[in-house]
This record gives structure tokens, sequence and C-alpha cells, in this order.
């Protein structure tokens, strides 16, 4: 399991959720990286405010 912060709705920072969730696997030609920091930018911000469209397939 890993920690991972998600957007579960629109709205302000209520809309994140904080949880575990399976960790991925590396599997064929994939890899998996870890991560020590993270951070939201403004694409970030105003998607979770519901004022920028998710980009396509996600």
């Amino acid at each position: 399991m890993m920690r991972a912060i998600r957007i579960i709705s629109h709205g302000g920072v209520e809309a994140l959720e904080v949880g575990e969730v399976e960790r991925p696997e590396a599997i064929g030609d994939r890899v998996r990286v870890r991560v020590h920091a993270a951070a939201l930018n403004r694409a970030d911000i105003l998607q979770r405010r519901g004022l920028y469209p998710a980009p396509p397939g996600v």
C-alpha cells in the first residue's frame, strides 16, 4: 500500500482525500519511481474547483 491524495469532487480543500491505495506493480516495460515530495500546480487547483477540464483520457 502507499499513501495518496486524490481529488474526489469539485470544491475547496474538502475535495481532497488522503488515504491508502494499492501500490502499482512494475511489470513489462513499466517502472515504479519513489516519490519523496509532490506539489499541485495552478491547473490542478482550477480542475479541483471545476474551472478546468480534465485532459482527454483521464
